[in-house]
């Protein structure tokens, strides 16, 4: 056979099992047997593996996955992946409404889409051919699950039309796979874990087993200029995307209670967990200048729907102790399912909630999965026969250290600096996932390596070697291996994941950014006092206190300097001060000199906000060649605008 037919029968293969695989997953019909689809694609993967130079970019073999992967490296989302604010009652939505109204006096209409509970992922296509696929990360940086993606049938490899797009969705795995999933092995808690621990094996193949399905919701990046949410919705389904079904335009927020109420009804008949509504502002022009607060937009808002609820008996209360030595009581519960999680602790957050709920060992309680995530007492349903014997007492003493307590406010604190339970507490939060990240560190593990000496501070971390897990049972040579790997790549690591790793009081991942945005090395953070810190925006006396107290301890001081024996800690950049810093900038129109992503790049170094369409709140507008409508609506509206190449030129780049 001729190199040229090999090439035609491997791309007639692929758009013959293409178009079989649509039919089966799409549309729940099927032309040909499971056995002649197996045959058929037995003789692509073995045609492609002795000619991979004739794969298509579509080719189904994909989605059976590929070699086992070494790790997954982080990626910087070119658009942020932005959480949502949340609302729980119509109040809230009339008082969004009013908040928007006072923005914009134009007439807003919404689009209302079902919450999806999973695993949310920006996918990003160039020329119509899936290229990168990121889980949202801290929403600035994320986790390239490309190959995993790839074993996803309903993310198209290829898109209808050759565009380039990033497009934002969930990946969720359905109830009914679940299901099949646990009856075998009872794996994950929840289809919501179930999809989010799938999606981070390092072995594509297991990922391709778990079936798991992607639906988009967004579109975060085109050149398209759509003016209306639903347009971007009803594109996504022309490109070969399957979106939520269920969303639906409406024209006020009082049309909501009514979908709000039919998707309460609906809940629990759907294939896949929801656990609220999406509420936009159709109106894609408007979206710019209604902007974003710190850590949301402006022009979406997350409906949380009622969470589920269930009656069991409270049979103990222990306490726990956090990093910051708040005393925590926890419901020790007669285990009881709630949505298909079965819950058997749940918080009671301090004893003023207690008091008020007026709850005691042996009452029969309410139960729900607040958030349909953490499971808390709501209220007490009858009181145990034994009234006195049950009731729970405030301790004097921690329940680790057996030092004092002190009250702060509604808390109980232990103010041990010594206390092992806050110092096993500090250590799991250095290597969390929002701070080092450090991969095979888990908790469990962590409470194993303080508990046997391993480790005591921060800095012991890296000093671990093979001979440390040696007769410690469970563990063989490749999970020490894997470990010792995963340390090994932390060392190497950001300022703002070192200084929220710390675990100093007020400092979550917000404010680490905006510390290490002004200081760009930890010991001009060290020196800085708390006035220079109050004039960072959006830090206040509290945070600036506890962060000054932190570095004026010689201990904290002299386990920093050890840090710096076996990490680089990686100085942030500061952004470049420019005539157009702190400003709302609109591109358009092309450059043969600069792409359109290096532009936004430049905009996004000085500070200032790139925006996908010109409005109310755009400070200016650069263009290059062929710059249309949005250059003749900026000159109508008065906002100044300026060549690229002068912007370049001006704006202290070169």
């Amino acid at each position: 056979m001729q190199k040229n037919d090999i090439k035609n029968l491997i791309i007639k293969l692929t758009d013959e099992l293409n178009y079989h695989a649509d039919l089966y997953f799409n549309y729940d019909k099927s032309e040909i047997s499971d056995r002649d689809y197996d045959e058929k694609l037995k003789k692509l993967q073995e045609l492609e593996q002795k000619y991979p130079e004739f794969k298509m970019q579509n080719s189904p073999t994909f989605r059976v996955g590929g070699e086992i992967l070494s790790g997954f490296n982080s990626v910087k989302h070119e658009i942020k992946l932005l959480s949502l604010d949340n609302t729980y009652s119509k109040e809230d939505l009339i008082e969004w409404e009013n908040k928007l109204q006072r923005i914009v006096n134009d007439k807003i209409s919404y689009f209302c889409e079902y919450k999806l509970d999973g695993l949310s992922v920006a996918l990003t296509y160039e020329n119509g051919v899936f290229v990168k696929g990121a889980t949202r990360g801290n929403g600035i940086n994320g986790e390239d699950v490309t190959e995993n993606l790839k074993t996803v049938r309903t993310i198209p490899l290829k898109l209808k039309k050759d565009i380039d797009i990033i497009v934002r969705g969930e990946i969720i795995m359905k109830r009914s796979v679940f299901d099949k999933i646990n009856s075998i092995e009872k794996i994950f808690a929840n289809p919501r874990n179930a999809a989010a621990g799938s999606l981070r094996q390092l072995n594509p193949k297991i990922v391709s087993e778990r079936k798991l399905d992607f639906m988009p919701y967004d579109i975060l990046k085109t050149d398209i200029d759509f003016k209306l949410h639903s347009q971007e919705y009803k594109f996504l389904s022309e490109l070969g995307f399957k979106p939520e079904n269920n969303a639906k335009k409406i024209s006020n927020i009082s049309e909501i209670i009514p979908f709000i109420e039919e998707t309460e009804n609906k809940r629990d008949s759907l294939d896949y967990d929801i656990d609220g509504i999406v509420i936009k502002v159709e109106e894609k022009y408007l979206w710019d200048e209604l902007g974003f607060t710190n850590k949301a937009p402006r022009f979406a808002v997350a409906y949380k729907l009622k969470a589920r609820q269930e009656i069991t008996i409270l049979k103990a209360v222990t306490l726990q102790v956090g990093r910051t030595g708040i005393i925590t009581p926890v419901a020790e519960l007669e285990p009881v399912n709630i949505g298909g999680v079965v819950v058997s602790r749940a918080t009671l957050h301090n004893f003023e909630e207690i008091k008020r709920l007026g709850v005691k060992i042996g009452d029969k309680i309410f139960v729900e999965r607040a958030g349909d995530v953490i499971p808390k007492i709501t209220a007490v349903v009858s009181s145990s026969e034994d009234l006195f014997a049950g009731i729970i007492k405030e301790p004097k003493l921690c329940p680790v250290c057996l030092s004092l307590l002190k009250r702060e406010e509604v808390f109980l604190k232990c103010v041990n600096s010594e206390c092992p339970a806050k110092n096993l507490r500090k250590i799991q939060h250095f290597v969390s996932k929002a701070a080092l990240d450090i991969e095979y560190l888990g908790e469990k593990t962590v409470e194993m390596l303080v508990s046997t000496g391993k480790i005591k501070s921060f800095s012991d971390i890296f000093k671990l070697n093979k001979n440390d897990f040696e007769n410690i049972e469970g563990w063989k040579e490749k999970s020490v291996n894997n470990l010792i790997e995963s340390i090994n790549e932390k060392k190497n690591t950001s300022l703002s994941r070192v200084l929220y790793g710390l675990g100093i009081e007020g400092v979550g991942e917000f404010i680490a950014r905006l510390i290490t945005a002004k200081y760009t090395n930890i010991d001009e953070i060290i020196t800085a006092s708390s006035e220079d810190l109050e004039n960072i925006n959006g830090i206040g006396k509290i945070v600036s206190k506890n962060i000054v107290l932190y570095f004026n301890n010689s201990k904290n001081l002299e386990e920093i300097e050890n840090l710096k024996k076996y990490i680089n800690i990686i100085e942030e950049e500061k952004n470049i001060n420019s005539l157009f810093s702190g400003l709302n900038i609109v591109i358009t129109g092309s450059s043969d000199k600069y792409k359109r992503s290096e532009l936004e790049g430049f905009i996004k170094k000085i500070g200032s906000t790139p925006q996908k369409s010109t409005g109310k709140s755009t400070d200016l507008l650069i263009y290059g060649e062929k710059a249309g409508s949005k250059l003749k609506k900026a000159q109508e509206l008065g906002i100044k605008t300026i060549s690229i190449d002068d912007f370049i030129e001006q704006g202290n780049f070169k």
